[in-house]
């Protein structure tokens, strides 16, 4: 039986443990990877769109990319359908006061 790669590998321990010090425990995969995004979208100047984007239109696209990674810890599902629900329930609550 050969042991997981982390045991193996002691860089990726040591990389993982620097992670997790560095996005404080907190959904410290998902963190990685929004940074490893947004190095990966501004990394090749040729290829980088969003230098077109003026301050404010890069600052609200940064915030959806980042919290559209982050929402893929499942540690913050439930979290985050509850939040769902409560704003489909009063969009409906809304438009059928309006209606009336």
């Amino acid at each position: 039986m050969q042991a997981p790669a982390s045991y193996c590998e002691p860089d990726l321990s040591l990389l993982s443990l620097v992670q997790a010090v560095l996005y404080n425990d907190r959904s410290v995969l998902e963190n990685h990877h929004a940074a490893a995004s947004w190095d990966l979208l501004t990394c090749v100047p040729a290829h980088n769109f969003l230098d077109y984007l003026d301050e404010a239109e890069m600052k609200r696209f940064r915030f959806l990319v980042v919290e559209a990674i982050l929402a893929t810890d499942l540690k913050l599902h439930f979290e985050i359908l509850a939040n769902f629900k409560i704003k489909v329930i009063t969009f409906a609550l809304i438009n059928t006061t309006c209606l009336s």
